[in-house]
């Protein structure tokens, strides 16, 4: 393989590895001693599964008349590029189900919250429906305190998340900048998940009747 090379074409960079790597210099030489393997295009789309079948099969007899000493073994280029990020989809899925079930149990203990305080302060949704306190008004009580803890969650949990996004995304070369903006939407979001499942007991609390948490008075 010494000697001089006659250079036949330039392209353009293309990866040959992962996104987790940078761009490296790649020389291709056409040197038949040293080929392993080939590379054949399918139409994939056009092809039952049956049909794809046959033309692997018809792809296999004719390599064993190539190379009969030589074993057939093929694999699809979409399951070698899928192969490349399996640890992050395996990720995804973990970040999903903790996700639903962090958002659950938050969800749970929020109504549970909500349920104590209510009951704690039953007299007085009382004192207030009496001296004309709405609905709306005593809700807007309860909306507050749960706007107040999410938020107290929020200042002391985003920098924590945006710490390992970012440590996270350094195991690419080429990546999204973690914006804030996402942060915020995640806040959002759970923060009306908060006020739902807290919404009805807080409803309940505001529509009793004043007589029967004044009545022992």
């Amino acid at each position: 393989m010494g000697g001089e090379k006659e250079i036949v074409g330039v392209v353009k960079d293309f990866h040959v590895q992962s996104l987790h790597s940078d761009l490296e210099p790649v020389v291709l030489l056409y040197y038949p001693p040293g080929f392993f393997a080939i590379d054949i295009k399918l139409d994939a789309s056009a092809s039952s599964l049956a049909g794809m079948e046959n033309t692997i099969s018809e792809i296999d007899k004719a390599w064993l008349e190539v190379y009969p000493e030589a074993i057939f073994d093929y694999t699809f280029l979409e399951d070698d590029i899928s192969a490349a990020y399996q640890s992050e989809r395996n990720l995804s899925k973990l970040f999903t189900i903790f996700s639903g079930i962090a958002i659950f149990i938050g969800s749970l203990g929020l109504f549970g919250l909500i349920s104590f305080v209510a009951n704690q302060r039953v007299k007085e949704i009382g004192v207030r429906k009496v001296l004309g306190a709405s609905v709306g008004q005593i809700m807007y009580i309860f909306g507050k305190e749960t706007v107040l803890l999410l938020g107290i969650a929020f200042v002391i949990s985003a920098p924590v998340a945006f710490w390992l996004m970012n440590d996270w995304l350094q195991n690419f070369v080429y990546r999204m900048d973690f914006n804030l903006l996402i942060l915020v939407t995640g806040f959002g979001f759970t923060l009306v998940i908060a006020l739902i499942s807290t919404g009805y007991r807080a409803l309940r609390a505001a529509s009793s009747n004043p007589v029967d948490s004044l009545r022992s008075e």
